[in-house]
């Protein structure tokens, strides 16, 4: 493989005859540099050895030159004329062809000025004068009357690079060529198209043949291995990929991916221009990739060929969803349906009825009121309500075409229900259609725990299959008292089939269950499931040396949940086991051990799905029991102050739902036997944008209170708005290590400080998960009655607990 030949276009070269010689494989190359000069040339060592009637010219040429440059490639000449065979580029784009002198063929411009091998070849015939010129196989140029009856005489020179003015020489450095030459050979007839071919390389002429003449180089022109070009993309034996182009060089080719592929080549990949970035699709179209390509298509809403996409307007040509009772509003890719005045819904469906509101939620039942147009007429109502995992049901009777509201009974408490009025108007036609969800009530079940005796209350209305009249703790002599609201069964702490637990040193845990069957019908009929609960309470063992005898204490729940109209608010308390915050104290975890040196750690939280709230700590003391009222007393925080010395408060995890303090522990004075120690909190959760509330007054300092208060119950809570909600919780208890240990059998005294934080009217978790809810807006005597007591531990919540044991919800 070699470079491909090119002959300038323009160039007039002389050709000079000269006997042939045996071919040969051996070729080479003639380098004229820049700039041209007369001393740069080349003389070849044959002449001819008899005239020519017709010849066939071939060479192979590769220059940077202009069009417009003067020069010449080949020149014969002779004693006689010195112009015997001449191709010169007449400076102008213009080439000409001479024989024996004269008058010469114009040639045109040659496709031969673009730094590349070309080959050219120039045919000549006495007879008629007719002439050819071939550039790379393909006629340039032709015509007759050149020189008829004339010959190429013999015994002339051959010069290339140069145009003879005398034999051998008189040049003209502006008429210099400078390139390559190679493949110079010379035939004595005219060879056909096929004959010429679409270059010369290989070619041997009969008269002059390249690859057998000595040539003779001068001044700075130099030879050359020359390697004959082969066109290896138009024969074929390229390996450039199919999805490549093929470009021939000199000597050999290169392969080049075609636009959407990349690659070397030789190999090539599809390039996915629409996960580069490289696509020209607009910004609200598609681009799909395709194989060396992409698909431009624009998104719904818009039209266009995908590189242009514009807005279509769905509402004026018709193809929008919307309800016949809506109005279309186009917007930029898409539209909007509002249903007209007097509808409701989301435009695609409509409906005249509105307002859908749940005005009274039960355990078992479910309220609900709704809107109607004036002027719509309704014939009938149909209330269709289901749960998961349920098959649907129709109120009946159904609300009358008059109705706004309705009542759902029989249905399971803590349960998500979805409820769907439908209207119909005349010939039963639907009119309307509205739905909602709601949850029923949750069911509470209140544990109370005493010194010697628990107590477990359940409400009615969450027993509708129990056969509650002889329902029994463990001892099936311990029956319930029942009421028209209340099933209640007390347990003596040694009676009544309680199991007592004091596997552990200082706690005892007391359990019992409640027992019942299912409802037998008068016809026999049996529905439900046998009832059983169980509950239970924890105590903390503790020897008072002032009493001489042992006490129980009961564990407080760290948590408490408010239940106010539509609104709940959980707070809760938490000690935790380091001043990161993350662990917290089980209830399997007290009474907790500390030393003098420790610090305690404690946080506060309230939860709510309500936005705008803050957490005020109002007031936090410490007593050593269960009973804030007793004595003595240690106060932590006084109408939002901090007491203590010691307190502190992590600002970094702090925020307006959350407080997190230390405090250093310490033991109570004047007291016989300070082994326990609880802490008590009353917190404040107020709306941050209430101006009023107790949370905006923040600290009171003494100075500013009226009088002392030692007991939270009557703490002068500075509240201003109704809308602030208050409550008190306790931890611990906790044992001071004071590090001395005592000769007497007696247990050592120990004081540790734990917290709580509480709010009035709430619903109390504790650690057993069980809950009591409260409810605001009732007499002071009510709530006191049925305040959470602080001997109380733990509070069910039906559903919340998921023991093997736990009654199924009522079929």
């Amino acid at each position: 493989m070699g470079p491909r030949v090119a002959v300038p276009v323009g160039l007039l070269v002389l050709l000079a005859m000269a006997a042939g010689g045996t071919a040969q494989d051996n070729l080479q190359k003639i380098t004229f540099p820049a700039p041209r000069s007369v001393s740069n040339y080349a003389r070849l060592g044959t002449t001819l050895a008899q005239d020519l009637s017709s010849f066939t010219l071939c060479l192979q040429m590769r220059t940077d030159m202009s069009s417009t440059s003067h020069a010449g490639v080949v020149s014969y000449a002779v004693q006689e004329n010195h112009n015997e065979l001449l191709i010169l580029n007449k400076g102008r784009g213009i080439s000409e062809l001479f024989v024996q002198g004269g008058k010469g063929a114009d040639l045109g411009a040659l496709p031969v000025w673009d730094g590349e091998w070309h080959a050219v070849c120039a045919t000549w015939r006495s007879t008629d004068g007719a002439w050819q010129v071939y550039t790379d196989g393909v006629l340039q140029a032709s015509g007759s009357g050149l020189k008829v009856g004339g010959k190429v005489r013999s015994g002339g020179t051959w010069i290339l690079a140069q145009d003879q003015e005398t034999v051998g020489g008189g040049f003209d450095p502006n008429q210099a060529f400078s390139g390559e030459l190679s493949q110079v050979n010379l035939w004595d007839r005219v060879l056909t198209p096929a004959e010429v071919g679409p270059d010369s390389c290989g070619q041997h002429g009969n008269v002059i043949d390249w690859a057998t003449t000595n040539i003779e180089v001068f001044g700075l022109a130099t030879s050359d291995e020359y390697i004959c070009d082969v066109d290896e993309c138009a024969d074929g034996t390229d390996n450039c990929h199919a999805q490549a182009t093929c470009t021939n060089t000199d000597g050999s080719f290169t392969c080049d991916c075609t636009e959407g592929y990349s690659g070397n080549g030789v190999n090539c990949t599809d390039v996915d221009e629409c996960a580069d970035g490289t696509h020209n699709c607009h910004a609200q179209a598609t681009c799909t990739n395709t194989d060396g390509s992409f698909i431009c298509e624009c998104t719904n809403g818009y039209g266009g060929d995908g590189v242009t996409c514009a807005d279509i307007d769905e509402c004026a040509n018709g193809t929008h969803n919307c309800h016949e009772d809506a109005t279309c509003s186009n917007t930029d890719g898409g539209f909007d349906c509002t249903c007209i005045e007097g509808y409701t819904g989301d435009g695609v469906t409509c409906t005249g009825l509105s307002d859908l509101v749940f005005t009274d939620v039960g355990m078992d039942y479910m309220t609900l009121s709704w809107t109607a147009p004036v002027d719509l007429n309704i014939t009938r109502y149909r209330l269709r309500y289901r749960h998961a995992g349920a098959s649907h049901r129709d109120l009946s009777p159904p609300p009358s075409p008059g109705d706004t509201a309705a009542t759902v009974p029989g249905l399971w408490a803590d349960t998500e229900y979805t409820f769907t009025l439908t209207a119909f108007g005349d010939g039963d036609q639907e009119v309307g259609e509205i739905s909602g969800t709601e949850t029923t009530a949750e069911v509470i079940v209140n544990v109370e725990c005493h010194e010697d005796h628990m107590t477990v209350t359940f409400p009615r209305a969450a027993l509708p299959a129990v056969d509650v009249d002889n329902m029994h703790l463990l001892d099936a002599s311990c029956g319930a008292t029942v009421t028209d609201t209340e099933v209640t069964l007390r347990a003596g702490l040694q009676d009544c089939g309680t199991i007592q637990d004091s596997s552990e040193a200082d706690k005892f845990i007391f359990t019992n269950e409640a027992i019942a069957n299912q409802l037998t019908s008068d016809n026999g009929a049996v529905r439900g499931t046998p009832f059983s609960k169980r509950f239970r309470c924890e105590f903390l063992r503790q020897y008072v040396v002032s009493q001489g005898r042992e006490v129980l204490y009961n564990i407080p729940s760290p948590r408490v949940q408010v239940v106010d109209a539509e609104n709940s608010f959980t707070f809760e308390m938490h000690m935790f086991t380091s001043s990161d915050f993350t662990a917290t104290y089980n209830s399997d975890d007290y009474p907790v051990q500390v030393t003098s040196a420790d610090r305690l750690h404690f946080g506060l939280s309230v939860n709510s799905p309500l936005n705008d709230l803050e957490l005020f700590a109002l007031r936090c003391l410490a007593t050593p029991s269960t009973d804030p009222d007793d004595s003595p007393s240690v106060s932590i925080i006084q109408d939002g102050c901090d007491v203590d010395t010691t307190l502190q408060l992590d600002t970094e995890r702090s925020n307006d739902m959350a407080l997190y303090y230390s405090i250093q522990s310490f033991t109570f004075p004047n007291i016989d036997d300070p082994s326990l120690v609880y802490i008590h909190c009353t917190m404040v959760v107020c709306f941050q944008s209430d101006p009023d509330s107790r949370c905006s007054q923040g600290c009171i300092p003494s100075s500013r209170r009226r009088r002392a208060v030692p007991d939270l119950s009557g703490a002068r809570v500075r509240r201003a708005s109704e809308t602030d909600h208050i409550t008190t919780i306790s931890q611990g208890p906790f044992k001071v290590e004071n590090g001395q240990e005592e000769a007497a059998p007696l247990p050592t005294v120990g004081i540790a400080v734990g917290t709580a934080a509480g709010i009035a009217g709430v619903l109390l978790v504790v650690a057993a998960a069980f809950l009591v809810r409260k409810k605001r807006g009732r007499g002071a005597k009510e709530q006191a009655e049925d305040r959470v007591g602080f001997d109380n531990y733990s509070f069910e919540l039906w559903g919340k607990d998921k023991a093997a044991s736990a009654t199924p919800k009522p079929e």
